[in-house]
């Protein structure tokens, strides 16, 4: 087994959070293909995976804190195909998904709030059901495209009628005006 743990990230850098996990437990990552993203008071850095193998184990969940150092994984090093069957029935799992709630990658999370978004709201395109930014995006752009289109024509109005003329004693022929005499 190999052990992925929290790098150090800089001095002052002495716990993370981990934002999103860009592989499941039981899929297959090629070395230095992203496995994790942490976030830190002062950024998010993805940390590529250090062989390539199946993902056998998480330690630290989405939304967890771990200190530098701390275990956060664990990989079973071997080329892809030789998976124990136990790895290739998490590995579907994980595609199904099973109607969970979709993996929400931080420029996502970013676009949500600043649109006032629920994930479940949005259409998650990316590998294994991750909602990408993109999917926040066209989502906004649908919901204003739908919103500038009024659903129904808007009601018919009414020709302008012609005006009323009065006839008043003047304007009778030959006749005075009112108070005229």
């Amino acid at each position: 087994m190999i052990e992925v743990r929290v790098p150090s990230l800089g001095e002052s850098i002495q716990e993370v959070q981990v934002a999103a996990w860009l592989v499941q437990e039981g899929e297959w990552v090629q070395r230095d293909q992203n496995l994790v993203e942490l976030e830190s008071e002062k950024a998010t850095q993805a940390l590529p995976a250090p062989e390539s193998g199946y993902l056998r184990s998480i330690k630290v969940a989405v939304g967890q804190f771990a200190k530098v150092g701390d275990l956060l994984a664990s990989l079973e090093p071997g080329p892809q195909g030789s998976a124990p069957a136990a790895a290739q029935a998490a590995s579907k799992a994980a595609a199904s998904n099973g109607g969970a709630a979709p993996i929400v990658m931080p420029a996502a999370e970013r676009a949500l709030h600043e649109h006032k978004l629920q994930p479940s709201q949005v259409s998650a395109t990316g590998p294994g059901g991750r909602l990408l930014k993109e999917d926040v995006l066209q989502h906004v752009q649908a919901e204003a495209k739908s919103a500038a289109v009024p659903a129904q024509p808007p009601p018919m109005r009414a020709p302008p009628r012609p005006l009323a003329v009065s006839r008043t004693a003047s304007s009778a022929p030959g006749g005075r005006g009112v108070g005229e005499g």
